[in-house]
């Protein structure tokens, strides 16, 4: 009520809500009201006709806990209340693999990584083509799944897991490809690792190429998975 609160004598703009209400908070309104101020008046005096103050002390309530104590868990999930989350951040969060894993996983699938059409829309030097096939430009979804280099990796490894029907299409982003795999609940947990640790080397491997001059070569990637996979396995 802007337009009626302007027209409120200064000296009682600060009373409580007690003594406006027990008062009379329309005394304290000046008669030289226009139009809107009217309008505020009359819809004010509608809302507060009902209102009743209990003889009890005023106190501080936290609407986020049932108890109505401020907590610092409630204050986080407060802070989140309107969220929406994503597709197979679970999955990806929740796998056996090392934190800086399922960090590069979670920026592959929002398709955060500094690859050729993300640097080209910034105006940055980047490569004319895939580093693995120079066949196509290169973007994360390729790299990882669409790539006859990709595909050669992801057939060694599905064969190897007895689901070779979970090879990646041309068209596949890594969302929808990891929402595609459902991997029993019992194993899901170490199956997402497994294909979190291929998307890693996968990876590595094209950073070795762009960066250092080495040769696109499957075998390295395989072998490389297979040791790492190891590794994991031995640190539990």
């Amino acid at each position: 009520m802007p337009k009626l609160f302007a027209v409120v004598k200064r000296r009682t703009q600060k009373r409580t809500a007690r003594h406006a209400v027990v008062d009379g908070w329309w005394q304290d309104v000046s008669p030289n009201m226009g139009p809107q101020e009217l309008s505020e008046f009359l819809q004010l005096m509608d809302r507060t006709r009902h209102i009743q103050l209990l003889d009890v002390e005023d106190k501080l309530v936290w609407a986020w806990e049932n108890n109505g104590c401020y907590s610092a868990r409630a204050t986080y999930r407060a802070f989140f209340a309107g969220r929406v989350e994503a597709n197979v951040a679970s999955q990806i969060w929740r796998s056996r693999a090392p934190v800086t894993c399922k960090f590069f996983t979670w920026l592959a699938a929002r398709e955060r990584c500094w690859t050729a059409d993300r640097l080209a829309h910034r105006h940055l030097p980047h490569p004319t083509a895939c580093p693995f096939c120079d066949q196509r430009e290169e973007t994360i979804n390729h790299i990882m799944l669409s790539c006859v280099f990709a595909r050669a990796v992801w057939v060694a490894v599905l064969t190897a897991l007895g689901r070779l029907d979970w090879a990646p299409s041309q068209e596949d982003s890594i969302v929808d490809w990891f929402t595609a795999c459902s991997p029993p609940r019992t194993h899901r947990r170490d199956v997402i690792t497994v294909l979190s640790l291929c998307l890693w080397e996968l990876w590595k491997h094209r950073n070795d190429v762009v960066f250092n001059g080495a040769l696109p070569s499957p075998q390295p990637v395989i072998s490389n998975i297979n040791r790492e996979g190891g590794n994991w396995r031995t640190a539990g």
